[in-house]
């Protein structure tokens, strides 16, 4: 049956915005393929529109007339809008519902769904995105090349096995927010020391920017190899990555890191807990 979008989207946040303006903006998905459904009717209506994307008031009519279903919901929303739809002739879902695994959605259906898991961050909408996938044995191959290729168009995709996907969301996941975080307390350091604000701003992003660029195209190369070339024996640089190590930042890395995954599995469990009980 034909479908009058290739894109629906459940979900117009941050994450659902992204993925549906960066499609659109790299030219993967026509503006009027993609289809947005939003319980936030107002604000979301409003971004789709000027978006130029297709407004559809009711999840189960937007699910019957795309090919992909795209759900960006919290994950405390899933469950209900997974009642709304488990008697739909659902088409591929794709979620990228932070630590709800596949066999918890398909729970809902009596039928076998097609279906991929997404952990994308939010450099998506810009191009510059990093993705991990998996798929079930239900997804057949050219709907799995569609939406590899879609997050790929939109940065870097890579496909992993459904038991890491919880613990991918600390490899490109959350990260870029610890890297906000370290940028702004550079950034309030470098202001409190008497720099303008648009300096260091403008000094630091091109600093990160460049660091991940120069890593990118000497990944080969180690990274304590690189560090030695930064951090001059006796000089000035050595003396603030020596202090990191001391304090131990690794380990506070690890520790925040593994808070992450807990949450992202605690999540999961949540949900699946509570499915049990409403069946019983």
């Amino acid at each position: 049956m034909k479908k009058d979008f290739t894109l629906g989207v459940i979900g117009y946040g941050h994450m659902g915005s992204a993925i549906a303006a960066g499609a659109a903006r790299m030219g993967y998905i026509e503006r009027y393929q993609i289809a947005i459904c939003d319980h936030q009717v107002e604000r979301a209506k409003a971004q789709a529109e000027l978006e130029q994307f297709t407004w559809v008031q009711d999840a189960k009519d937007l699910a019957t007339r795309c090919k992909f279903l795209l759900i960006a919901v919290q994950p405390q929303k899933l469950d209900a809008l997974l009642e709304t739809l488990k008697d739909v002739e659902v088409p591929c879902i794709v979620s990228v519902v932070a630590g709800v695994r596949m066999e918890h959605v398909q729970s809902y259906f009596s039928k076998q769904i097609s279906m991929i898991r997404a952990m994308p961050n939010l450099a998506l909408e810009i191009g510059n995105g990093a993705t991990a996938l998996c798929k079930n044995d239900a997804c057949p191959a050219d709907a799995y090349d569609f939406i590899y290729t879609l997050f790929n168009t939109l940065g870097v995709a890579r496909t992993i096995d459904e038991a890491m996907m919880d613990t991918i969301i600390t490899v490109n996941g959350s990260t870029p927010a610890y890297f906000y975080y370290v940028l702004q307390c550079l950034l309030q350091d470098a202001v409190a020391r008497g720099i303008s604000e648009d300096t260091a701003r403008e000094l630091l992003t091109a600093t990160m920017i460049g660091a991940g660029m120069y890593y990118q195209q000497h990944a080969k190369t180690p990274l304590d190899e690189i560090l030695q070339k930064i951090c001059t024996k006796g000089g000035t640089t050595i003396e603030a990555v020596q202090f990191f190590q001391q304090s131990n930042m690794q380990e506070l890395f690890h520790e925040g890191s593994t808070r992450c995954i807990e949450r992202a599995k605690q999540l999961g469990n949540m949900l699946a807990s509570s499915k049990a009980t409403n069946t019983q």
